[in-house]
């Protein structure tokens, strides 16, 4: 399971509420597939109006994640932090205290 730390409650409430979405918005993880550049793949981030079909969904103080399933069980058992840096946010992947 996936946990958020209270920062990143307040980023994404914050990004969420800056883009307008409805009630059902949230940030959306999913896999970046960097293969059309040779990158390795990455977590990319999204904000999104509804989950996407087999997403798992997180609710937190009333924030919504929803997380894809190809990127649930790489984070499962991690801790999604936040960092407010000038000009915008950073988000962490952190092991669980």
């Amino acid at each position: 399971m996936i946990t958020l730390t209270m920062q990143a409650t307040d980023a994404i409430r914050e990004l969420v509420g800056n883009a307008e979405l409805p009630d059902t918005g949230g940030l959306r993880l999913d896999v970046n597939d960097g293969s059309m550049n040779s990158a390795p793949p990455s977590l990319a981030l999204s904000l999104v109006e509804t989950p996407a079909s087999g997403d798992e969904v997180i609710d937190e103080d009333g924030v919504h994640v929803y997380v894809s399933p190809q990127v649930a069980p790489l984070l499962d058992g991690k801790e999604i932090d936040a960092r407010s840096e000038a000009g915008g946010v950073t988000f962490l992947v952190n092991e669980r205290p």
